[in-house]
C-alpha cells in the first residue's frame, strides 16, 4: 500500500489523518512543520504528501519549493492542506508544483481519502 506523509502544525489534525489513512491501509508518517517534513520526505520516501500551507519554521510553500528543487522528490504528488480559501494562495501553490489543494474545513476525512486515492491512481501508486 502507498506511503503518505502528512505535514501540519495541528497535533489534532495529524492524529486524525494518521488514524484515518492508517485505517484505510496506508503507511503513514507525520511531521509538525516543513523542516521536519523535508527530513521525513528524504527518509520515508512517501508516494504522496499532504502539506499544510501555514506552519511555523518553514511554511508549506517553502517546503514545496525545496521538494520540487530536489530531483528525488520533484515528481512526488503534493496535496496542499489549507484553511485559507484564498484564490491567490491556491494559485501560488499550484504554480509551485502542488498537484491539487484541499480546503480543510470543506472536506471530511473520507473525502480527503478519496482525493488521495484519485491522485495515487493517476500517478500509478495505488
Amino acid at each position: 500500500m502507498a506511503k503518505i506523509l502528512v505535514v501540519d502544525d495541528s497535533p489534532a489534525l495529524l492524529e486524525l489523518y494518521d488514524f484515518t489513512l492508517s485505517s484505510e491501509g496506508y503507511k503513514v508518517e507525520t511531521a509538525k512543520d516543513g523542516v521536519e517534513g523535508l527530513k521525513k520526505v528524504e527518509e520515508f520516501k512517501p508516494d504522496l504528501v499532504l502539506l499544510d500551507i501555514l506552519m511555523p519554521n518553514k511554511d508549506g510553500f517553502e517546503t514545496l519549493k525545496e521538494m520540487r528543487a530536489n530531483k528525488e522528490t520533484k515528481e512526488t504528488p503534493v496535496l496542499l492542506l489549507t484553511n485559507v480559501d484564498e484564490q491567490s494562495k491556491v494559485e501560488e501553490g499550484l504554480k509551485l508544483g502542488a498537484t491539487d489543494y484541499i480546503v480543510k474545513f470543506q472536506q471530511t476525512p473520507n473525502q480527503v481519502v478519496e482525493e488521495i486515492r484519485q491522485v495515487l491512481q493517476k500517478s500509478g501508486k495505488e
